[in-house]
């Protein structure tokens, strides 16, 4: 029996899953590339806050595929663990920590914030968005 959306195709390319074939976006990885890729960003993370660039090498490229794609997992990984602090912090103390939660967050992660600043211009309105949403107030950034 086979499924079709509007505007998919019934008959995916061998190999592929239909939401692969739906959705081209949709990466399938293992559970091993998956602690690899996280693995990678925990190391580049770590490269970023000792010297404030972007690091790329034959190895993020296998990993990642390209600059922009490693720098889209980086925005991933600030906008998860932005909103988990900031809501950890609200369920604990109210929404008026929310901000302050933010603020600490972006003091420990300073050379990654200054990275995703430079390659990202919209990454500002999205964290005020996310305290916002968390913690109602808006979000005021410290000057750097």
């Amino acid at each position: 029996m086979s499924i079709s959306y509007p505007g998919s195709n019934p008959d995916p390319a061998p190999g592929t899953t239909i939401l692969a074939a739906r959705r081209p976006s949709v990466l399938a990885m293992s559970w091993t590339e998956t602690h690899k890729r996280w693995a990678a960003l925990r190391e580049v993370r770590a490269e970023i806050e000792r010297n404030g660039e972007l690091p790329w090498s034959a190895e993020l490229a296998d990993i990642f595929g390209t600059p922009r794609k490693l720098v889209l997992a980086l925005q991933y990984f600030w906008t998860l663990t932005l909103a988990a602090r900031v809501d950890d912090a609200t369920e604990l103390d109210g929404a008026g920590v929310a901000r302050l939660a933010a603020q600490r967050f972006t003091e420990q992660n300073t050379g990654l914030r200054h990275v995703l600043e430079r390659h990202s211009p919209s990454l500002a309105a999205h964290e005020q968005r996310i305290v916002a949403d968390f913690g109602g107030h808006a979000y005021a950034r410290t000057p750097a």
